[in-house]
This record gives C-alpha cells, sequence and structure tokens, in this order.
C-alpha cells in the first residue's frame, strides 16, 4: 500500500478533531468547532492560519476571493462543516482550494455526526473529482472511521446491491434498482466511501455486446459519483446466490445476494 500524503501530519489532526467532538457532541455550529480547534491550535503550539484568504487565479489576474477555515503547518487544509452529512460539493469545494493553493492534502471534517465524518482529498489528482479521494484499497480506518462500501451485481435490468463497512467487514443484501441514477442515489443517501463492481468474465465472443453496456454503466456510475470504483471477478456469483436463494428463508433477491457474494469476496481478499 503506497504512503498515505502527509500521514503523521493528518493522523495528529485527525485526533484533534475527534478530541473536539467528544467534547462538544455533534450538536454546535461550525463556528464553534472552529473557535475550539483553533483553542486547541494555540494551545499545543500548532501554526495555523485561519480564514486564510485565497485569490482565484485567470489568466494571470485575480479573479475573486475565498476563505479556506484553516490552513495548518503552510500545508494541509482543514475545512469544518457542521450539517447532515458531507456532498459531493463540498468534495469539489475543497477541490478548488487544493486546485487554487498547490497544497498537497485537504481535510473535510463534518462534526454534525454521532461520529466524525470525514474526507481526506489529495492534490494530485485534482482534475478529476472520481479520483480526487484514495483509492478503495488504499481507504483505511483512521481513529474510528468507518470506511462504508456498496457492492454492486450488474444486470441489463436488475442491479442488486450489498452494503458493509470496514468494522464489521461483513456484507449484507441492501436492494435492487434498475438505473444507474439509481445506485448514484443510493452511493450519496448512504455515504459511500468505496464502490466494488462484479465485472462480469467473457467466456465467449457471443457475450462481447453484454460487455459494451457494461463498460457504458462503470463510465456513467464514475461520471455520477465521487467514490472510487474497483472492478472484480463476479464468477460463480449468480450461481451461489441461486443456491442461497433455493435453499434459506430470505426476502432478498437473487441480485441482492449475488451482490453481497461479490463484495464479501472482495472485503475477504483485502482483510
Amino acid at each position: 500500500m503506497a504512503e498515505l500524503v502527509l500521514k503523521n501530519e493528518s493522523f495528529q489532526l485527525m485526533g484533534l478533531m475527534f478530541r473536539v467532538h467528544r467534547q462538544l457532541g455533534p450538536s454546535c455550529k461550525e463556528k464553534n468547532y472552529q473557535d475550539a480547534i483553533e483553542m486547541i491550535f494555540k494551545k499545543e503550539d500548532i501554526s495555523y492560519e485561519r480564514e486564510k484568504e485565497v485569490y482565484i487565479p485567470f489568466k494571470g489576474e485575480k479573479l475573486g476571493v475565498f476563505f479556506i477555515d484553516f490552513l495548518v503547518w503552510g500545508k494541509i487544509i482543514l475545512e469544518i462543516k457542521s450539517k447532515p452529512f458531507i456532498t459531493h460539493e463540498d468534495v469539489r469545494q475543497v477541490v478548488r482550494y487544493l486546485q487554487a493553493t498547490g497544497m498537497p492534502l485537504a481535510l473535510l471534517v463534518n462534526f454534525k455526526r454521532e461520529k466524525v465524518e470525514y474526507k481526506r482529498v489529495i492534490n494530485s489528482n485534482a482534475k478529476k473529482i472520481n479520483s480526487s479521494l484514495l483509492d478503495s484499497s488504499k481507504l483505511e480506518k483512521i481513529s474510528g472511521k468507518l470506511v462504508k462500501y456498496l457492492g454492486i451485481d450488474w444486470g441489463e435490468k436488475r442491479i442488486g446491491l450489498a452494503l458493509a463497512d470496514s468494522e464489521t467487514k461483513i456484507a449484507t443484501p441492501f436492494k435492487t434498482v434498475g438505473k444507474v441514477e439509481d445506485v448514484a442515489r443510493v452511493v450519496e443517501s448512504e455515504q459511500v466511501d468505496a464502490v466494488v463492481v462484479g465485472k462480469p468474465c467473457q467466456i465467449s465472443n457471443f457475450q462481447f455486446p453484454i460487455f459494451k453496456k457494461f463498460k457504458k454503466f462503470i463510465s456513467d456510475l464514475k461520471s455520477k459519483i465521487s467514490a472510487p470504483v474497483e472492478l472484480v471477478d463476479e464468477r460463480l456469483s449468480s450461481k451461489a446466490a441461486d443456491a442461497l436463494v433455493g435453499t434459506k428463508k430470505t426476502k432478498a433477491s437473487r441480485d441482492e445476494i449475488a451482490a453481497m457474494l461479490i463484495l464479501q469476496s472482495y472485503l475477504d481478499k483485502i482483510n
């Protein structure tokens, strides 16, 4: 696994964020969290700038200005939120900050949750939102942050979905949907960090047309979500799903169970 960008510094900052959350809980305003963070920075002699003014460059001119919550150690952008969940626009906003400043890393931290929610956004791929977050194999559990996975069994008419997290490492059937837009809505509503899709195995040239449709599904999905997408071998998942549906009392559909098996196989491999 590649070394995390500014690993020690970001771990230290996230430790401070969890300390603030333990003291204040999830019910304060953004400014309250910002004030508490600033108090800790001063007490622990951490170099920072608050409400850092940054200009938006355009053809050598200053097009506009925005303000970063904190610039820490002159190299990490720390953006604070207090809202139901982090949105794609929040990530895009941080990417714009990275593009304008040239900083290597941003931490987007949301306190309005029972557990602190956060995203690491790195600058090396800032021009592509889909690549700005770490690959699914590089997402890590930091100070209690859970990585949430979505497993997908793709079909032309039905798409089976399953969910899991990095703590339990157990995939469970979730639901069946029909369109890529439905999958994108699940990624956002369930706050999914990484998506694992079963890739059909090409057995003969007769199957080639279905691969073109699968590739289009993957392309459309990547354009609609910010979470990284990883393809894995789905060989035998459908047959195994049929066996489970036939022998177990379950309300889950064959497609959901196939998605569960795809995701569970992936989790077993990386763990």
